[in-house]
């Protein structure tokens, strides 16, 4: 009857909370035990962990967890073979992990598969030392190799529903990666699909610059998150910092877990493609299930999916910026070689080139006769204080390049020798010298790119440089 039972249970249901709940019920009524508890053993952290449990306070049961060959059931979940225990266990036999003087008999039996132990199934009776049988050890032996067919089959079904759900939500994402909207947009859906898929967790994504050399924070589902924040950190800060400069994967658990309840996960991974690395992706949770091996393998492949994206959307924003700068130099220079008027001339040369290189800032040196390099246009917002700083900074800049007759181009003034000194009012300059009949006539510089919807300084990259040498020969 017991067994028709727990059957028919199985045949209404497919949860294992409920399969198991009723596991425990029936063999504590057909035994007499007044309580008791099934334990199944977590693959992970390698420990028996209460599935389900009567007559234990409920606040008791998250903290309880034992060791392979700890304690009575680690013991028999160790050595695959079920005990009756009448009166008080034996400390040097059993490595007992704490006192239970109420305990007067006890059943304890593993739950096996094949050879292999997957729980232990507890029972205690608190009145008698002969509280249970040889019999009753032989029916709850049987009993256990039934439950343990059926907590296989339980356990199926919750894979077969994972794979499901994952199926669901990869579909899902290939949708968004393959759609047509911008790569921010595409990103910050990402991190709504997987944050969906993983309750009470952050997904964030950063991307690399290859001009700063620093990671900014793209997309997130912080509540509070807007892309103006412009959160940025190095390749040696941090575990974010970590993984993309050596491009590993990190996944930190909390471990031992302090509440079953509530398992803490971070993991931190690099973002790929062709060798190089493009961004970064973290995932922060807590949950009861923590992040486990086959959510660890989906979010490395989202991983691998998501960095031939960026790279692809990387490229396709360079050719596109690239050509559009392009177009704007050949109409400007169109418009600088119909101007004949040197003095008109002079003023429209900054302007034109900070909008078009996305300059913050621009200044126009001449070589005039017995007077050196002289300033004779800039265009700026810079206040009066660091203004001042640039122009210092522009001396040594325009001298530096008329001397090389040949580009300077500093991506951080903070690591180039001899400039540290200004690198707190400027992050990153490209000076090129104007040249004439073989001579240095000149050197136009710019400073601090300041890409479109941003008001932060990043680092003129080799691209810059190639484009704004196209706008000087038309200065020239």
């Amino acid at each position: 009857t017991s067994l028709n039972e727990i059957v028919e249970a199985v045949n209404l249901t497919t949860d294992r909370k409920q399969v198991t709940s009723l596991i425990l019920k029936v063999a504590i009524e057909s035994t007499g035990a007044d309580n008791g508890s099934l334990m199944l053993l977590d693959p992970i952290e390698n420990v028996l962990k209460v599935e389900v449990a009567l007559g234990i306070p409920p606040e008791a049961i998250p903290n309880i967890r034992c060791k392979l060959g700890e304690g009575i059931a680690g013991k028999v979940a160790l050595e695959g073979k079920p005990l009756l225990l009448s009166g008080k266990a034996d400390d040097s036999t059993f490595k007992i992990l704490r006192e239970r003087e109420e305990i007067k008999s006890a059943l304890c039996v593993p739950l096996t598969i094949n050879g292999s132990t997957v729980g232990v199934l507890n029972l205690n009776n608190l009145k008698s030392i002969d509280g249970f049988t040889s019999e009753d050890l032989s029916f709850i032996s049987k009993l256990a190799a039934f439950d343990a067919e059926i907590l296989i089959k339980s356990q199926e079904y919750e894979i077969l529903k994972e794979n499901a759900q994952t199926f669901v939500i990869w579909k899902e994402l290939n949708q968004i990666l393959s759609s047509q909207a911008t790569i921010e947009e595409r990103l910050s859906r990402v991190c709504k699909t997987i944050s969906g898929h993983f309750q009470e967790s952050i997904c964030s994504i950063y991307l690399f610059d290859r001009n700063t050399k620093e990671l900014t924070l793209k997309a997130s589902n912080l509540k509070n998150f807007t892309t103006s924040d412009h959160y940025r950190i190095l390749l040696n800060e941090g575990i974010d910092g970590w993984a993309a400069r050596e491009q590993e994967v990190v996944i930190l658990r909390e471990y031992p877990s302090l509440d079953a309840r509530a398992k803490k996960a971070f993991m931190s991974i690099p973002l790929v493609s062709e060798g190089q690395i493009t961004g970064v992706m973290n995932i922060q949770l807590i949950s009861p299930r923590g992040i486990a091996e086959d959510e660890e393998s989906l979010l490395r492949e989202i991983g691998r999916n998501l960095s031939e994206t960026v790279k692809s959307a990387q490229k396709e924003d360079s050719a596109t910026l690239r050509a559009t700068k392009m177009e704007a130099i050949n109409e400007a220079g169109i418009n600088i070689l119909s101007i004949i008027d040197l003095d008109k001339l002079m003023e429209l040369i900054p302007p034109s080139a900070a909008m078009i290189m996305d300059a913050d800032g621009c200044i126009l040196r001449l070589l005039e006769k017995d007077q050196g390099m002289k300033i004779r246009s800039t265009y700026s917002m810079w206040e009066e204080e660091i203004r001042d700083k640039i122009i210092e900074l522009d001396k040594e800049i325009s001298s530096e390049a008329e001397q090389k007759k040949g580009p300077v181009h500093i991506r951080d003034l903070r690591e180039k020798k001899g400039y540290e000194r200004f690198g707190r009012v400027v992050k990153s300059v490209i000076a090129l010298p104007i040249m004439g009949d073989g001579m240095v006539q000149g050197v136009l510089s710019i400073y601090d790119k300041i890409p479109k919807g941003s008001f932060h300084a990043t680092s003129f990259g080799d691209e810059d440089l190639e484009i704004f040498k196209k706008f000087v020969l038309y200065v020239e």
